[in-house]
């Protein structure tokens, strides 16, 4: 998903009012740096590129950069390391529930099944072959 295909959202994302279940922080990768992170530590994270790109490197190696306005669910992928591939800073707004923790451990299962289609692509913009989704 893209600010262009989501204003409404984005918008939510940065207004000043959060609701107080929420916590929300800004990270800043200089120019040609490189932050090794993993996937647990973006859990129930939605991550809004506001300024510059970011590449995201797996632990297989493979690269996929995003730019201005993309919206990313990093914790769905397996991490090793973030990039800033560009000439100026990426600036990075994340926000999670508060909860997520207590939401997640110890939680009872879902009493229902629930199946995401996302039309061959997931929410991190990357390509998903057909036999997977």
């Amino acid at each position: 998903m893209t600010v262009d295909d989501g204003p409404a959202l984005q918008a939510r994302l940065v207004r000043d009012d959060l609701p107080p279940t929420f916590t929300r922080w800004r990270v800043t990768l200089p120019p040609g740096s490189a932050r090794l992170t993993r996937a647990h530590s973006w859990t129930g994270v939605l991550v809004l590129i506001e300024q510059g790109s970011l590449e995201v490197e797996c632990m297989a190696g493979g690269r996929q950069t995003f730019k201005r306005g993309d919206l990313l669910a990093l914790g769905w992928l397996p991490l090793r390391t973030l990039h800033n591939p560009g000439p100026s800073p990426t600036m990075l707004l994340a926000m999670r529930h508060a909860g997520h923790d207590s939401i997640h451990a110890g939680a009872a299962p879902m009493k229902f099944h629930t199946t995401i289609l996302s039309g061959g692509g997931n929410t991190t913009g990357i390509p998903v072959p057909a036999d997977v989704m």
